[in-house]
């Protein structure tokens, strides 16, 4: 049975709901601790430990609104990692040891991530393992007197330790929205478009940021165009940018392909079917070249055995070797290539 202390933090590993689990607060921090406390370092190794404090402090930095959004190139180059490979192997320890959570919807987009705790340590208290050392308050008493005063959410009110008035909790004005993306993002927006020779660039970009559309799907809409060269010019582009929301898939909106880019993959078509039956032809030909080369071994090894033969020891010698369907051959042209074949065959195998 799962703690009531941990219960809001879980999502069992294995899950495949994408549901976003409702978290409290600090969990990023009471995550990273339960990490130490585990020694999940010793059975994950370092780079999934810290690619999974990585995306539970970006979840904090986000306040737990939903799962947090990366490209691959983006963790690869935050956290050092030598490349691809090593991201993809410390993803997968941490996934496998439930630690972390990660979806998305095609090869193509960017990944969803959340942290996990995984079941044996829903009970594992995060606590420190020695008490901690606590220094007598006394000796560091503020000597200013009972005119000391603090700053509390921008006002100047009376220490609560001088004034014996009771401490007031300080509320919690942080949005709850995810914090912007950053000047650089759009900067990488930015040299995408102009990259793809778009025109109207602010334009776009301001009508991307009014629709609410985050710098990571613009540019997933420009490699898209990218990936089918000259099927969209810059309009196409600008327009596609332009009638993105959320959630929609980027392969979905688009126009119809240019007429130059749908003649030119027929031709690549074309070519591609010539060059299959190229191979084909060739293979057939090896394979023909190789039963020739088999019919003359068989010919010089057992042909002089098969002449020595009577007629009448030949037809024993088929009806003793030959399966039904061959036999029927043999009865209707004992002298041809392909019985003399088989017979030949026949004769190899029985010796």
């Amino acid at each position: 049975m799962t703690s009531p202390n941990h219960s809001s933090d879980i999502v069992r590993a294995g899950d495949t709901g994408t549901k976003y689990p409702k978290r409290s607060s600090h969990f990023a921090h009471k995550v990273t601790r339960l990490l130490f406390k585990s020694c999940a370092a010793q059975d994950i190794g370092r780079d999934a430990v810290l690619l999974i404090v990585n995306i539970a402090h970006t979840e904090d930095a986000a306040r737990y609104c939903g799962p947090v959004r990366f490209w691959n190139s983006q963790l690869v180059e935050t956290m050092g990692f030598s490349g691809a490979n090593q991201l993809n192997d410390a993803r997968r320890r941490a996934i496998d040891a439930g630690w972390l959570h990660y979806e998305r919807a095609t090869n193509r987009a960017v990944g969803n991530y959340w942290v996990t705790i995984p079941e044996q340590f829903h009970d594992l208290s995060d606590s420190p393992l020695e008490p901690p050392f606590v220094q007598d308050m006394n000796d560091s008493r503020n000597e200013s007197g009972s005119n000391q005063r603090r700053k509390l959410n921008g006002k100047r009110v009376d220490s609560p330790a001088n004034s014996g008035a009771s401490s007031t909790p300080v509320p919690n004005t942080h949005s709850l929205s995810p914090p912007p993306e950053t000047s650089e993002d759009w900067g990488e927006v930015e040299a995408a478009l102009i990259r793809c020779k778009v025109g109207k660039i602010l334009d776009a970009v301001r009508t991307a940021q009014r629709n609410q559309v985050s710098p990571q799907d613009v540019i997933a809409i420009v490699e898209y165009a990218e990936s089918k060269p000259g099927a969209y010019g810059p309009g196409a582009i600008f327009k596609r940018i332009e009638n993105h929301r959320p959630g929609l898939p980027i392969h979905a909106g688009w126009p119809v392909e240019d007429d130059r880019f749908i003649r030119q993959r027929e031709v690549e078509a074309k070519h591609e079917r010539k060059a299959n039956e190229n191979l084909i032809r060739e293979e057939q030909e090896r394979q023909r070249a190789a039963d020739r080369l088999k019919a003359e071994a068989l010919e010089r090894e057992y042909g002089p055995v098969l002449d020595n033969m009577t007629v009448t020891e030949q037809s024993k010698f088929a009806e003793a070797n030959l399966d039904e369907f061959q036999l029927q051959r043999f009865r209707r042209d004992p002298t041809g290539p392909i019985v003399r074949e088989m017979l030949l065959s026949a004769l190899r195998n029985d010796n």
